[in-house]
Order: structure tokens, then C-alpha cells, then sequence
């Protein structure tokens, strides 16, 4: 599933932080006319410079959720989680909601 040394958040003496604004999913357009609502999960690796990378569909309730999720996900930065007190690449594990709410 995913390749490189990494460790889980659960297992990091700091978690990864987002810095600045998460960029939201684009809700697709055909959904919102609609009023499909619904979720996707998404895990990734926040690197040690931050980024994201590896990102991937853990579960979604349609595909155009997933495709909006990973999207913004791959835009989005990070403080790096810490191990040992040194910069370590981090899995991380997200669901995103597309509620009509919003």
C-alpha cells in the first residue's frame, strides 16, 4: 500500500499540524445539483518537508468523492510529525464529509 519508511500518527511524539488553510474539496457539480451527500476516507504521508505524497482512497461512498478528497489532499501542508526528536514521514488517515450543509 505504501512504499519508504514512514511511522503512524498514532506512534509519532508529534503530530503532523496543518499549516495555513486546507483547501476544501471541490464538491462535484453533479452532486450538489443533487443533494448527494456523503464521505471519503483518505490516507497519505506527510513528509518531512511537509508535503503530501502517497495519497489514497481508503474507503468512499461514491468515486467522485474520492477523486474531489485526494485532490485537496494533495494540496495541503503539514508541520512534520517528530520521532526521537527528528523530522519523520507520517501516516495519516482522514474522512473528509460532503455535506450539502457545508
Amino acid at each position: 500500500m505504501f512504499t519508504g519508511e514512514y511511522v503512524s500518527v498514532a506512534d509519532a511524539d508529534t503530530k503532523p499540524e496543518i499549516v495555513g488553510t486546507q483547501t476544501p474539496p471541490v464538491y462535484p457539480v453533479a452532486f450538489n445539483r443533487h443533494n448527494v451527500i456523503g464521505e471519503a476516507t483518505i490516507a497519505f504521508i506527510v513528509t518531512v518537508d511537509g508535503k503530501t505524497e502517497q495519497v489514497q482512497v481508503v474507503k468512499a461512498t461514491h468515486r467522485g468523492f474520492a477523486d474531489a478528497a485526494m485532490e485537496s489532499v494533495k494540496k495541503w501542508r503539514y508541520t512534520p510529525a517528530t520521532k526521537d526528536g527528528k523530522p519523520v514521514n507520517c501516516l495519516m488517515q482522514l474522512p473528509i464529509s460532503f455535506d450539502l450543509g457545508r
